[in-house]
């Protein structure tokens, strides 16, 4: 793909809505889409997506996943002045829920907001304005007159409210500011293979699968694996929390810059034959890649106990401040991982996965 191709696809699903739980007649309905159109498709009630691509042999089966939802919030009750209260689905710091816009999806369609929090002007020094943040919670301001004129909109306690919308470039044309990078990376980087597979063989049965749910439990993940069986490798594809800002710090954060390559986690989930089966792949190929110590948890942690165990690994790409509302992600980074996780798929056949596993 070219990086017309590339930016297109990644700034299409940036902008895709899919706040945890609602997920299947948003996001998982485009994904589902895309995939149809190099492989056969199919659903559950969940909103989980499943592709099948089938290669020259049966086995090994390999399930290559990532989750479709986005943190997001959801509508608890209105006041009488027509301010929205809401709690959060998924986490995002508090401090980052301040000015920015949002779209609250009411049963009348959707509706501009922005999250407002209270402001003291006598507070601040010298005349300036300070956040009150003791005691107080932020709330969304849809610009209703009241709590009638919200309820006349078709807002209701219930509605999921997601970041507005936004997908820029950067000068040079090579970063894209997004929402949801996490894991709006992961899901194209599903179409991005699947459209690289449908024109080469492979020898092997691939599993693209888009998952519900992640951010709320992984509820979505435990609904795919009791339905896939004979799993027997799985590449769980993320955007991963970029490291290379100010005021990281060196003793927690690990190797994770943009333009680097990929991040291949080396901590997930005691597989170690196999992240070095995936690093030897992509110096064989002259592709960069970064392994990489992660924190935080993933749908592998689902994935890898599953049946009698199943080599799992995440492989993602980096991304700047995840969990807030704008990220920073970089298209040569995608270029390079889906190149990566083709040459996995190809190279995977039976005989590599027992030489590389021991078993």
């Amino acid at each position: 793909m070219d990086e017309r191709k590339i930016s297109s696809l990644l700034c299409d699903y940036s902008r895709a809505v899919g706040v945890s739980g609602m997920e299947r007649t948003t996001i998982s309905t485009k994904l589902r889409s895309d995939l149809s159109n190099y492989m056969h498709t199919d659903g559950d009630i969940l909103g989980n997506v499943y592709g099948f691509m089938h290669g020259a042999e049966s086995t090994p089966r390999i399930l290559v996943e990532a989750h479709m939802d986005e943190i997001g919030m959801m509508v608890t009750h209105i006041d009488e002045r027509g301010f929205l209260g809401f709690r959060q689905v998924g986490r995002w710091p508090t401090e980052s829920l301040v000015s920015h816009p949002v779209v609250v999806h009411s049963d009348g369609g959707d509706i501009p907001g922005v999250l407002g929090i209270t402001c003291d002007p006598q507070s601040g020094q010298q005349g300036g304005i300070s956040l009150v943040t003791q005691g107080t919670k932020p709330f969304v301001d849809v610009g209703a007159h009241d709590r009638d004129t919200a309820r006349e909109w078709g807002i209701r306690p219930g509605n999921f409210i997601s970041p507005w919308p936004s997908c820029k470039k950067t000068v040079d044309g090579m970063r894209i500011f997004g929402k949801a990078w996490d894991n709006r990376a992961g899901v194209a980087l599903l179409v991005a293979l699947g459209r690289s597979l449908s024109t080469v063989g492979h020898p092997n049965e691939v599993v693209l699968a888009g998952i519900s749910q992640e951010e709320v439990g992984k509820r979505g993940i435990k609904v795919a694996m009791n339905r896939l069986r004979d799993i027997d490798v799985a590449l769980v594809l993320e955007g991963i929390l970029g490291t290379d800002t100010p005021r990281m710090d060196p003793e927690r954060s690990t190797d994770s810059r943009l333009g680097y390559g990929a991040n291949v986690m080396l901590s997930d989930r005691g597989y170690p034959w196999l992240s070095r089966f995936v690093q030897d792949v992509a110096q064989c190929h002259g592709l960069s890649c970064q392994p990489s110590v992660g924190y935080g948890g993933s749908d592998a942690d689902e994935i890898h106990v599953r049946e009698g165990g199943i080599p799992t690994i995440v492989i993602g790409v980096p991304c700047r401040y995840i969990h807030n509302h704008i990220g920073l992600i970089d298209t040569v980074d995608f270029a390079n991982t889906t190149r990566l996780l083709r040459h996995i798929i190809i190279e995977l056949d039976s005989a590599t996965l027992l030489r590389i596993s021991g078993h």
